[in-house]
């Protein structure tokens, strides 16, 4: 094994290409047979392991493999199914939790992450909703937002900030409680 990382650090990409040859088409078989991943996600799953295999080559975080290639790009394709799972689970229970159907925008955990927060923040009555965009969007500072605001002074508008932020935070640990739940359930 050592050898052939070595050759493919040294440039030899038809190893990565025998790579791919050999093993994509039982990888697509055993995903869907094991995992009930269909063949499009599998070949996408199958390519990016292989892309991380080599890069982890080049970059020199892996220098040598105590197992076969095989396994060894198995074991990376398999978390990627896992969190491939993952995230579509988040993904349901985000259009449940929500009654809607959520664009095709939604491509990772960032990304559901972001709505959480902007399910979080539609929530807020409509003066934090501006506190908020007043100081983090357009990054006023707490005087200027409590003229805006007309706010009595700087205290309270930081008062009035801090307040905001405890009900943000607990709308998006409800919001991220009840994403678990209907994962859980799965309804």
């Amino acid at each position: 094994m050592i050898k052939e990382l070595k050759e493919i650090k040294d440039g030899n990409h038809d190893i990565i290409a025998e790579f791919y040859k050999q093993y994509r088409g039982e990888f697509i078989s055993w995903a869907n047979n094991r995992y009930s991943i269909d063949k499009d996600d599998s070949k996408d799953i199958f390519q990016e392991c292989l892309l991380d295999f080599y890069l982890s080559i080049m970059e020199d975080k892996l220098t040598e493999v105590n197992v076969t290639i095989k396994t060894y790009l198995f074991s990376l394709c398999k978390y990627k199914i896992y969190n491939l799972k993952k995230y579509k689970d988040k993904y349901v229970a985000l259009e449940r939790v929500f009654g809607i159907t959520l664009v095709d925008e939604i491509r990772n955990e960032s990304d559901i992450n972001s709505a959480i927060l902007l399910s979080a923040i539609s929530k807020l009555p409509h003066k934090y909703q501006k506190l908020l965009t007043l100081y983090y969007i357009e990054e006023n500072c707490l005087e200027a937002i409590s003229n805006k605001l007309k706010f009595k002074n700087v205290n309270v508008t930081k008062k009035t900030k801090s307040m905001c932020m405890k009900l943000l935070t607990k709308n998006v640990r409800e919001i991220e409680f009840n994403l678990k739940n209907q994962c859980a359930t799965g309804s």
